[in-house]
């Protein structure tokens, strides 16, 4: 599953780089639970200080380096040989996308990478970074309970004709749950904040994922297309 995931993550970064008319032009949409699942590292952390670093290429591409000190007060998510709950954390962001830097003393909910060889910890344009108080309850109940406990499932966007982005055989779809994210349908975004894939077992007690809603994700529907 994980080589769909990151065929899934390019297309994505493709699509962002090709088509953007999206709200924010700095992030990928990726659901919360593959998030959760596909990173190294899940937290909510406090922002204690900051250090930033000017990264000027030859190109002329700029960005900005920054590295979090994170005081971790959940960890829902961390390598195993990672001891203790003060994380370094770097984040690397163009000009254009400096809105979204954290802020001292605020508290977030991050997900994001780790290499083992350097222990760098790392947030990226496709990273869920939010600050906490912006979950939703039930994002909020999700990330161990749900989330983290359906990880064989996967999510994928569909395309807008309703079709897949890469051709599944059985065993794909009986492990994913998709997902119609696009700007013309704007109650899709319910799935993201309220609803997860969810492994269950079919009559005949062989695998299978499908989608989980709460009781606001109808109300959420109504709202997103009466907006």
């Amino acid at each position: 599953m994980d080589f769909v995931y990151n065929v899934l993550i390019t297309l994505l970064i493709i699509e962002y780089a090709g088509s953007l008319g999206s709200k924010d032009d700095c992030t990928c949409q990726v659901h919360p639970q593959m998030q959760v699942c596909h990173s190294d590292f899940v937290i909510r952390g406090k922002i204690t200080s900051t250090e930033d670093k000017e990264l000027n290429y030859r190109s002329g591409f700029n960005v900005l380096q920054t590295t979090y000190t994170v005081r971790a007060l959940k960890t829902y998510k961390k390598p195993k040989n990672f001891k203790g709950d003060i994380f370094k954390i770097t984040r690397s962001l163009e000009r254009k996308c400096l809105h979204l830097k954290l802020v001292t003393r605020e508290k977030y909910l991050i997900t994001g990478s780790y290499n083992e060889e350097t222990r760098d910890f790392r947030i990226q344009m496709c990273s869920w970074v939010q600050k906490f108080s912006t979950l939703n309850r039930f994002q909020k109940k999700s990330l161990k309970r749900k989330y983290l406990a359906n990880c064989d499932c996967d999510i994928f966007r569909m395309c807008e004709d309703d079709r897949t982005c890469l051709e599944k055989d059985e065993q794909f779809q009986r492990h994913t749950c998709n997902w119609r994210f696009h700007a013309a349908f704007p109650e899709s975004y319910c799935y993201e904040t309220h609803a997860f894939c969810k492994m269950t077992m079919d009559s005949n007690k062989q695998p299978l994922c499908v989608w989980k809603k709460d009781a606001s994700f109808h109300d959420c529907q109504i709202n997103a297309t009466n907006t």
